[in-house]
């Protein structure tokens, strides 16, 4: 009987922050600030964290589903980060977004 190999389990990379998203902007040359509800000049809205994720262009909607998380482009915005070209990876990142426990969705209030 041989030796018995084992691989250590993946490990997960931690939640992007906001200071990650600042340091990131800042490094593109944005000028990015954290700002705290209080600080809005506006109401902030509730997130669904179960809704759809979709895009951020600006469409209103009465659909309660579409309170979730947003994305510029939904789940094609994140492709288009990643690089990702083929339907294989984009239902990768379907996959992804479904196991964050939110549903995946590119644009539309169609659900």
């Amino acid at each position: 009987m041989g030796p018995c190999v084992s691989t250590p389990a993946p490990k997960e990379d931690p939640p992007l922050t906001p200071e990650d998203v600042v340091g990131v902007l800042k490094s593109r040359g944005w000028e990015a600030t954290i700002v705290t509800e209080d600080e809005c000049p506006i109401s902030v809205v509730d997130v669904n964290p179960n809704g759809i994720l979709k895009c951020v262009d600006g469409r209103g909607s009465d659909n309660k589903a579409m309170a979730g998380p947003k994305m510029l482009g939904g789940v094609y915005g994140i492709a288009n980060c990643r690089g990702i070209k083929t339907a294989a990876e984009l239902g990768a990142i379907c996959r992804e977004v479904k196991a964050a426990g939110h549903v995946p969705s590119v644009h539309g209030d169609e659900s």
